[in-house]
This record gives structure tokens, C-alpha cells and sequence, in this order.
């Protein structure tokens, strides 16, 4: 997971969807473990270990403290002796929202880190029939992840196909850090180096609708080819 250090502020209220998300998966799995207090028990449950440090470091979440109600947050990954980090509390919905939404801005490994386990969560933990699909085909979009694939849309990991949607290569990194993914879930686009990558990507989304007239549009417009050479771009297009 590389790239640019931090994500702009336009992308914290997207982010605070998907950790409300995570937040709700997480109460919802870990019910029957939690406390009289009101916090939950996660330690040794796959990804969700992960899922509360990575809220705990947003500072929407944070461990039990003994006799005492006061937030508290690791530092460098150390606790006071007083603190159960295997016990979490979430702040409620909107409060945590907020929180994130108005940060001016998010480092981009905890934002890849928030995504990831919202992935891990979704799509192999999820309540039976309600996983989310993680292949490269595209899928309707399960009620129960609107608001979280609205913002992946937003941040640039899926693209829309009329009523369906798909994840696409900006995804990859984080697919293949948690195992989702391999090299072959990678798209490759056919070799025309004389069209940018994004009027491809653009164009094979039109195919995809059966919108062909606007796929060679979109091809002449970013090369200025002719209309016979972008047909053939658009029949190599096709292949794919």
C-alpha cells in the first residue's frame, strides 16, 4: 500500500462511512461477548483485533479502563496497567462520523488500513447472505453496504455500471495485502498506447452498458483518432 502519504480532506466523509460501517459489523459480530459496561471482546477474532485498533487510532474507539469511563488511546502501543484492550467501546453513529468527517486530513496508511478491514469484514465475515461480492465481476449492490459503496465509489475503488457495480485496479493493492486478490484479478488493458489509460477505462464502462456509440466517442475525443482507427480500438476493447 504505497503512494501519497495522506488523503485530501474531501475524502474524510467517505472515510467515516466506512468506519461507521466497521464499527457496525463489529458490535453486530461481537454481541454476545460483550460486557455489563457495554464493551466488547475481541481478542483472537480474525480481522476484528485489527478492526478495533485501526478505530481505536481514528480515536472513534477506545479500551476498557478499570473503575473508570474516561477515554483512553495507546501510546506507541503501550496502556496504562488500569486498561483491557481486549475490551472495546464505540463512539454511536453519528458522533463518529463527525469525528472523522472533519479531520483536515487522513493519513493514507490508516486509511488503507480502515478499508482493508472493512474488505476483511464484509467479504469473509459477513452474516450468511449478506457478503459482499469480491470478485471482478459486477454486482448488485447488497443493501446492507449502501452507504460504504457509495464511498468507495467516491474514493475511486469502484466504478458504477448502471444498476451494477465493480471494483477496479485501484483496489489491488489492498485486495492482494489481505489475500483477496493475485495477479490474475489484476484487468489488463490491450496495448494502444496511443489512448490514455482512463478513456480506456471509461470506454470499456460504456461497452459494458452497451453504450458503444459513447465508447467511441469517448476514444476519439481523448486521441484524436480517426472514427475507423478508434472502432478498431473499441474491437480490441471488446476482447477483453
Amino acid at each position: 500500500m504505497t503512494g501519497a502519504t495522506s488523503m485530501s480532506r474531501d475524502s474524510a466523509p467517505s472515510l467515516a462511512d466506512i468506519a461507521v460501517g466497521v464499527s457496525r459489523m463489529l458490535q453486530l459480530t461481537l454481541e454476545r461477548d460483550s460486557n455489563a459496561e457495554g464493551y466488547f471482546f475481541h481478542i483472537l477474532h480474525g480481522p476484528f483485533d485489527e478492526a478495533c485498533y485501526v478505530l481505536e487510532d481514528f480515536r472513534v474507539a477506545h479500551p476498557m479502563r478499570e473503575n473508570n469511563n474516561q477515554a483512553i488511546w495507546h501510546q506507541d502501543g503501550k496502556y496504562p496497567s488500569d486498561v483491557s484492550p481486549c475490551h472495546y467501546a464505540f463512539q454511536p453513529d453519528e458522533e463518529m462520523r463527525a469525528s472523522i468527517a472533519s479531520r483536515p486530513q487522513i493519513d493514507k496508511l490508516l486509511a488503507d488500513r480502515l478499508i482493508s478491514v472493512f474488505l476483511s469484514l464484509s467479504c469473509e465475515y459477513a452474516a450468511a447472505g449478506t457478503a459482499l461480492p469480491a470478485g471482478r465481476e459486477p454486482f448488485r449492490v447488497p443493501r446492507e453496504y449502501d452507504l460504504e459503496i457509495k464511498a468507495l465509489i467516491l474514493l475511486g475503488y469502484l466504478d458504477r455500471l448502471g444498476e451494477l457495480v465493480r471494483w477496479n485496479n485501484n483496489i489491488s493493492s489492498i485486495m492482494r495485502e489481505i489475500r483477496l486478490w493475485d495477479e490474475s484479478n489484476d484487468l489488463k488493458l490491450p496495448e494502444v498506447p496511443q489512448v490514455p489509460a482512463d478513456a480506456q477505462h471509461k470506454a470499456r464502462n460504456l461497452l459494458m452498458q452497451n453504450q458503444r456509440i459513447a465508447a467511441i466517442k469517448i476514444v476519439c475525443d481523448a486521441s484524436g483518432m480517426t472514427l475507423v482507427d478508434a472502432m478498431a480500438c473499441i474491437k480490441e476493447l471488446e476482447k477483453i
